[in-house]
């Protein structure tokens, strides 16, 4: 099927800056957290969004997501990922950093989402 509207990003190879990025194809369950700011205010919390998104690359810093619907940015979620050795699913907290909207051929809202990753201090 031919798409309707050109597509407009770049697709060189290899991009600087982007070498540590590595092909990670999986299914990801995510648990959308609160809004810490809301919460100071005392606005009343909101249930959690629970969901799943796929993953499409992954980096020591963060990764790039799909999702349906568009996150806001900023908000932090909690998601699974799977531990090669172990077998075992791993909670890591992530942010939200930059949204972009999948184009015309894949409508319904699909959007890629980059997150990275926060760290305890």
């Amino acid at each position: 099927m031919p798409r309707k509207q050109p597509w407009t990003w770049s697709l060189k190879q290899p991009r600087p800056g982007h070498a540590d990025r590595m092909a990670f194809i999986r299914a990801i369950p995510y648990e959308a957290l609160d809004d810490q700011r809301n919460a100071a205010a005392g606005v009343q919390a909101h249930p959690a969004k629970q969901g799943q998104a796929l993953s499409v690359n992954l980096s020591q810093g963060g990764m790039l997501l799909m999702m349906e619907g568009q996150p806001a940015l900023q908000q932090q979620l909690r998601i699974g990922l799977r531990r090669n050795a172990t077998n075992e699913v791993a909670s890591e907290l992530v942010e939200i950093c930059w949204t972009r909207s999948v184009p015309a051929l894949l409508q319904g809202g699909v959007c890629f989402v980059g997150v990275k990753f926060l760290r305890a201090h």
